[in-house]
């Protein structure tokens, strides 16, 4: 499992977690996590001197602020690590020579391939009516067979900067986008290590 909460770390170590949550977070750190079981040895630490202090227990705001404080901090140094990645299109179905002796048809269904270091996004783009389309798209992570790293992802279509549309990535790493209107957007897919875009994606 993936690290847990800082909130939820602290409940597994006073005991308020179900055996199922409990469980969970135990595999955690018996994995060996050094970041969380850092976390756990420095809360454990300031329990034990909490527990020897005689002075007034603090009001509940003044742990809850504490704790947005950390957490926001937290954030923001994790912030830093977050790779960039820019995908490249290797294949779109628009590009391909016609055969020869093979009457011309245009496909309703415009097929892209990009690629951005282990990942792929897979993207369909089918007209619906006039100067609207629909999207369609999957991202996949080279050896990965159960989709762990690319299901529950935040999808952004931008224009200039601006979002227009917002999506999450289905269990299998799938995204629709149902109503586009055709012009030149980026899209951003943001993942847990980072944020992977599509700059000047044409939807016509």
């Amino acid at each position: 499992m993936k690290c847990p909460r800082f909130a939820t770390l602290i409940d597994y170590i006073d005991g308020r977690l179900g055996d199922d949550s409990a469980s969970l977070v135990a595999s955690h750190l018996g994995a060996g996590c050094l970041k969380c079981d850092g976390v756990r040895r420095w809360y454990v630490r300031v329990r034990d001197i909490a527990a020897t202090d005689d002075s007034v227990e603090p009001p509940a705001w003044v742990l809850k602020r504490a704790l947005r404080l950390f957490n926001s901090e937290r954030a923001q140094t994790t912030a830093g690590k977050l790779k960039q990645f820019i995908a490249r299109l290797v294949f779109d179905s628009l590009s391909q020579p016609v055969i020869e002796g093979v009457r011309l048809t245009q496909s309703p269904v415009r097929q892209l391939l990009y690629r951005a270091d282990a990942y792929s996004i897979d993207l369909q783009i089918a007209t619906r009516e006039e100067a609207v389309a629909a999207m369609y798209g999957q991202i996949l992570r080279e050896g990965e067979t159960r989709f762990d790293s690319v299901n529950g992802l935040r999808i952004e279509l931008a224009d200039e900067g601006r979002v227009l549309h917002t999506t999450l990535t289905n269990e299998m790493g799938e995204f629709e986008f149902a109503k586009v209107r055709q012009g030149d957007y980026e899209l951003r897919i943001n993942m847990r290590e980072g944020t992977l875009t599509i700059p000047q994606l044409v939807i016509t």
